[in-house]
């Protein structure tokens, strides 16, 4: 049996990243290939502390290359596999392992979650422009979340070593009948996701107010943990502060009461949300394959959310989601009382979603492709 070595952050937190590396292990990728395994994560307890930089996450970062140092020249593996980070410390850290493995031969595959990183290089001082073309140089291949997100890579990487492989649809999970919408409500909106500006959270808020003040009876949760300060997704301008933002338009749109904001749900409760939700709200500015928006298809909840990563490719307007524009809010509030006003289309939405992603994103299809290219890469 071929040995991999997989490179990658293990929860918690619970981030898109993390899913991921919990994808890799409990499918039949994870049992084709004898798993060495290397927690890449920097010591992180939320998501706050990603990007920034401590001594001892700079000690927790030499270790992990001399642990890869050592898997790589004893245990001699056959292919590592690791994520690719769009943020600066993020990038140094992946390139880091990319180069190291690469120095005792072992061959690099990495996974792309995010849709910006041609953005992301852009930014960057010539330096560090440098150092990225230096790590690309070194991977064997890329694995990208959608076709429409090749782009990001032109003039960085070449086209025929990026391979395109959806994250697979989630089991389907039994919730009770969704009570029928009505145009003046009440109807209970459901965000889960970091809050941020850049996730969109911001735009759910103005959406609820605008709501309210057209007589409608909306209520909101926001479920997940704050991003003070955006370090990950510079390319979106967001605040200075989340807390400050979201109190501000808590008292402009005079949403005290309207809105809950428990923290990160996860496991039974994340359930219960889903569940006890008329509506999936996620406007999110930046992603690549959004895990949330699997889980809500999963929960059989109908879902107003923005043309983000490979969501164009898998759900059409209309007909398995509402779409609405980037910061946008009143197109947000637009698409939720065009579903109260028409409650077929909100029992339909999610059963056509389904069967789009269960078309799609089977299971198997991500396991073949994924151990095809792991396999193909193995020195």
């Amino acid at each position: 049996m071929k040995k991999l070595l997989l490179i990658s952050p293990f929860p918690p937190p619970l981030s898109g990243m993390e899913r991921a590396t919990r994808l890799i292990l409990d499918c039949r990728v994870g049992r084709a290939f004898e798993i060495l395994p290397l927690d890449s994560g920097a010591g992180n307890t939320d998501n706050d502390t990603r990007g920034k930089a401590s001594p001892g996450k700079v000690a927790r970062l030499l270790g992990q290359i001399l642990r890869i140092a050592g898997i790589s020249l004893f245990k001699r593996p056959h292919v590592a596999l690791t994520p690719l980070a769009q943020n600066r410390v993020g990038f140094i850290k992946c390139g880091l392992f990319i180069l190291t493995a690469s120095l005792f031969r072992v061959p690099v595959v990495t996974w792309m979650g995010g849709a910006a990183f041609g953005e992301f290089h852009k930014r960057q001082s010539p330096l560090m422009r440098w150092f990225i073309r230096l790590c690309l140089g070194r991977i064997h291949r890329i694995v990208i979340r959608g076709y429409n997100q090749a782009g990001q890579f032109n003039g960085l990487f070449p086209s025929r070593r990026l391979t395109v492989v959806y994250n697979p649809s989630l089991p389907a999970v039994g919730a009770a009948p969704r009570r029928p919408l009505s145009p003046k409500g009440p109807v209970r909106l459901l965000f889960m996701a970091l809050v941020s500006k850049a996730k969109g959270a911001l735009d759910v808020l103005e959406a609820v107010g605008r709501l309210r003040e057209a007589g409608i009876d909306a209520t909101a949760t926001l479920g997940g943990d704050f991003i003070e300060v955006e370090k990950n997704i510079l390319h979106v301008d967001s605040p200075g502060s989340t807390t400050e933002a979201v109190q501000e338009l808590t008292e402009t749109w005079n949403l005290e009461g309207a809105v809950r904001m428990p923290g990160f749900l996860g496991g039974e409760e994340k359930k219960r949300a889903f569940a006890e939700h008329d509506i999936f709200l996620f406007p999110s500015y930046s992603e690549g394959a959004p895990f949330s928006v699997l889980e809500a298809v999963a929960s059989g909840i109908p879902i107003v959310g923005t043309r983000v990563g490979n969501l164009p490719e898998l759900l059409e307007h209309g007909r398995d989601i509402l779409y609405c524009g980037f910061g946008k809010p009143g197109e947000i509030a637009e698409n939720v009382r065009r579903l109260l006003g028409d409650p077929a289309l909100a029992k339909a939405m999610p059963v056509r979603a389904r069967r789009s992603l269960d078309d799609k994103c089977a299971l198997r299809n991500f396991e073949e492709r994924m151990i095809r290219i792991l396999n193909e890469a193995a020195r």
